[in-house]
């Protein structure tokens, strides 16, 4: 047992970029339909070095196209913006004019030293009337 944590931690400290590879974790909307797009996305094993390189965005058409998904002018109004929090680092998605699309399908690009990485994310926004109706039946 002892010789296997042994191995491991050789193969971390020698692979040091694998064992805390950058990421974009889940993400959380704070927004409705018919309202600015607001959303969080996490980000995972991120140092305060690594965080001044980044560079997060919407893919580029050709990404879409690989993936079968429409690239319509909703996403194209998406912001991206890489936020150090103390509580945990995430990128601030979000758009300045109200969505109208109750579905959201869209690919994030992540560029670091360490590489490109593509996630897909997929939201369903509800409508005001229906997160209002949700609060009543909680209460």
């Amino acid at each position: 047992m002892l010789r296997k944590k042994g191995i491991a931690l050789a193969i971390s400290l020698a692979f040091p970029a694998a064992s805390f590879a950058l990421g974009l974790g889940a993400m959380k909307t704070s927004s409705q339909l018919s309202q600015p797009f607001s959303a969080r996305i996490e980000l995972l094993g991120a140092t305060a070095s690594e965080l001044d390189d980044v560079i997060v965005k919407l893919a580029d058409a050709s990404q879409f196209q690989r993936a079968g998904l429409a690239l319509n002018a909703q996403l194209l109004a998406l912001r991206f913006e890489v936020v150090n929090d103390p509580k945990g680092d995430y990128v601030k998605v979000s758009t300045r004019a109200p969505v109208n699309e109750p579905v959201l399908d869209f690919i994030v690009e992540l560029r670091s030293a360490s590489g490109t990485i593509l996630r897909e994310y997929a939201v369903l926004l509800d409508p005001p009337s229906y997160a209002m109706q949700i609060g009543r039946a909680h209460v």
